[in-house]
């Protein structure tokens, strides 16, 4: 959460520029429409809280201070700034990503090209990705890591915890914090936000998080685990019997 009345303003501008009824995605309220009207007369709310087996292992951090920051969108300025933002690096680059296209239309992924050419500088590059059997994102992220291994950029497939991040953390010193995916429609297409922070203390906080995420393992597999499988295999057989009648 950052403080700031100029970038509020600023968010102010494209979230009134962005709700425009001549784009795709902004929809009029119809009070009687099935899809985005009112819900049904006797709709109730669900008020249960799940809860997961997660332990927290990092408490906010607290900052009162000023420091540089730039705020990026996708897709007027994104791509151009994470390039420049690659290119500083002159000792470290962690990466963590839910999924990366390796290849974009017309070759490859501009990221990758930058990792690679900053890992032969001498610049150690390390990435992380998410690799749920669940996701069919990961049979991408397996390409692109075995691609990224290949040219010597160390690359973890993380399969003990969902990785949902959009982040990079640059020589200790600069961070990227955004919903920006490494995908050509992310960067090119959607509206996506992110802010680079140039602050040694915002980005050692996220760079223990991600040697955390980097060096996390499940050491014993739970019943609620076990019992996660049988349920969804339960329900894949009643779907399949179902459609065989």
């Amino acid at each position: 959460v950052l403080e700031s009345e100029n970038l509020s303003d600023f968010l102010w501008k494209v979230f009134d520029y962005d709700f425009n009824f001549s784009f795709q995605d902004i929809v009029a309220f119809n009070a009687s429409n099935f899809t985005h009207g009112m819900p049904p007369g006797d709709f109730s709310p669900s008020h249960f809280i799940p809860h997961g087996d997660y332990v927290k292992r990092f408490d906010p951090l607290y900052i009162n201070e000023s420091f540089n920051a730039t705020f990026i969108l996708s897709p007027d300025n994104a791509e151009e700034e994470i390039l420049n933002l690659l290119e500083s690096a002159e000792r470290e680059i962690l990466v963590e990503q839910l999924y990366i296209d390796k290849e974009w239309s017309g070759g490859m992924n501009p990221f990758l090209r930058k990792l690679i050419e900053k890992n032969e500088s001498g610049v150690a590059v390390y990435v992380i990705l998410n690799n749920n059997p669940w996701y069919t994102t990961s049979i991408m992220n397996g390409e692109t890591a075995k691609f990224l291994r290949e040219r010597g950029i160390r690359v973890r497939l993380q399969k003990n915890i969902n990785i949902h991040n959009k982040g990079v953390v640059v020589d200790g010193k600069y961070v990227l914090i955004s919903s920006i995916n490494w995908g050509e429609n992310s960067v090119r297409c959607n509206r996506e936000a992110g802010i680079i922070v140039e602050n040694p203390d915002v980005a050692g906080y996220f760079e223990n998080i991600f040697w955390y995420d980097w060096e996390y393992e499940h050491t014993q597999k739970s019943g609620n685990d076990f019992s996660i499988v049988i349920i969804f295999a339960a329900t894949f057989l009643i779907i399949y019997l179902y459609r065989r009648r």
